[in-house]
């Protein structure tokens, strides 16, 4: 996170978060059990599409 906004930004988290949250509305079939954006715990979020997947940390 630091890369994208900075060590500056101590809400990072939050912001991801919650715009993960509004991502998962739009895309997801149910937002509640996502299959395209997931939660890694202690890492960050998996993006699955078309059988490929994308690691964001």
């Amino acid at each position: 996170m630091d890369l994208v906004w900075g060590q500056e930004y101590d809400e990072s988290l939050s912001v991801a978060r919650l715009y993960v949250g509004y991502l998962r509305q739009n895309i997801e079939e149910n937002p509640r059990q996502p299959k395209l954006i997931e939660t890694i715990r202690g890492f960050g979020y998996r993006y699955r599409a078309r059988g490929r997947v994308a690691v964001a940390r």
